[in-house]
């Protein structure tokens, strides 16, 4: 559509590539590991790291931590789920581990929707699951982009954060957010009390 050649006619201009699949829409794992096998004939990329697009808060030093994690363990598969915010997901992963989730996923298989479904299931792989300094109550906030309720929240916090930011610093920010709103509510229900 429309939105796909602005995106193709973006990535040119950028001196990037793309690459598109005719895949099933519930088929992504296909379509991710078409790409992939498209990379490693190409370049020899033999370790992936993916970031989905609902996820725009992805706090780069977790990208670079998943990647010395990874390279230090040649674990097949690191991760910061379950660890951090709902929003700063991070994985890294071997070609082989896609290989053989791939290869292993039925066609109606929740793994061929949702990309490295299968490779969460630790008594198939290693996997590494990185912790927030052991906090794992902060990963009921939600910075991932499902609603337009959603794009609001994280655009909120996302005009407050300084140049060089971290998940903390979205985390901070979104305190500081929910304090202005219970401030306002309570500065409302005061003016309609006293009316």
């Amino acid at each position: 559509g429309p939105a796909e050649a602005l995106l193709h006619k973006w990535v040119e201009h950028a001196k990037g590539q793309i690459f598109i699949g005719g895949h099933e829409p519930k088929d992504l794992l296909s379509l991710f590991y078409s790409t992939a096998e498209l990379y490693k004939n190409l370049y020899g990329v033999d370790t992936i790291v993916r970031i989905t697009s609902d996820c725009p808060l992805v706090d780069p030093a977790l990208i670079d931590a998943c990647i010395a994690v990874q390279q230090a363990t040649n674990a097949p598969y690191v991760t910061t789920l379950y660890g951090y915010p709902e929003g700063t997901d991070t994985e890294v992963f071997t070609m082989a581990a896609l290989h053989t989730i791939y290869t292993a996923a039925d066609t109606n298989d929740k793994g061929r929707e949702h990309v490295t479904w299968g490779m969460r299931d630790r008594t198939r792989f290693a996997c590494c699951y990185l912790s927030g300094d052991g906090e794992l109550s902060v990963r009921p906030h939600q910075w991932s982009i499902d609603t337009p309720a959603d794009l609001d929240h994280v655009r909120r916090i996302y005009e407050r954060l300084p140049e060089h930011w971290g998940w903390q610093d979205a985390l901070k920010i979104e305190e500081e957010l929910k304090n202005e709103q219970r401030t306002e509510t309570l500065k409302m229900g005061y003016s309609k009390s006293t009316s």
